[in-house]
């Protein structure tokens, strides 16, 4: 939350900066970046929180987040997309015009947290390459990402790393100069992958079905693959 709203906020002092210096394609350049950011990161790794039924404060918190940065985003649009930033604002505030508007004052920008945040980015993307290079899926669990340690560490961000590279554990090395995946795939992980296979079918089977996210079901599934039945078998709760 701290890191979306820091992000907004740079993209503001951006587009101010070089707004008052009637410089307009840098002051837009950094737009789809934020959009990107707002998207492909707080909102894809916040969808648990939007759908979780209990602890309501973090959820309502989330929202109260979105709505922040989408009205915000709204009013620093509206010189460059109007009718765009018009639709956002009534969407989100539905006061009076977003061109009405004075423009928002400069806000409070968490610059550790930023650069942390990206330091991470960086790390993932990486680690996802080596992925891509050993042909080995995301839904393919593996054992253990390691990691350089930085000269300040975010080791806070252990549980978004086990999330996005999709591995047991992350580990941090001083001496580590590059990022390194452990690729040994054992029965339990090549069981873990082919559940998480069977997941995405079923998921995929209740989209074409036309069911809700909150719907029931009841869920048959018939194999003669020994090896998938055996990984449906040990990991039938996650399913």
């Amino acid at each position: 939350d701290r890191w979306v709203v820091s992000r907004v906020h740079q993209l503001r002092n951006q587009i101010t900066d070089n707004m008052n210096v009637y410089d307009i394609p840098h002051a837009v350049e950094d737009v789809l970046l934020f959009i990107d950011d707002a998207s492909n990161w707080f909102v894809r790794r916040s969808r648990r929180r939007f759908w979780k039924g209990e602890d309501d404060t973090d959820k309502n918190q989330d929202y109260q987040t979105l709505h922040y940065v989408l009205s915000y985003l709204a009013l620093i649009l509206a010189p460059f997309v109007p009718f765009l930033s018009e639709e956002l604002w009534q969407k989100m505030v539905g006061s009076e015009s977003v061109h009405l508007q004075d423009w928002p004052e400069a806000g409070q920008i968490d610059e550790r947290i930023v650069a942390d945040m990206a330091e991470l980015r960086g790390f993932v993307n990486e680690a996802l390459a080596l992925r891509a290079k050993a042909g080995i899926k995301i839904r393919q669990p593996l054992a253990e990402v390691v990691l350089p340690r930085s000269a300040d560490g975010v080791e806070w961000f252990s549980d978004i790393l086990l999330e996005e590279l999709n591995v047991k554990r992350v580990s941090w090395q001083a001496e580590a100069p590059v990022i390194a995946l452990d690729c040994t795939i054992t029965s339990d992980l090549r069981n873990e992958g082919l559940a998480r296979e069977v997941i995405r079918a079923v998921q995929n089977a209740r989209k074409k079905a036309g069911l809700n996210i909150d719907d029931r079901i009841n869920l048959v599934m018939t194999t003669e693959n020994s090896e998938l039945k055996r990984a449906i078998e040990q990991f039938q709760n996650e399913i």
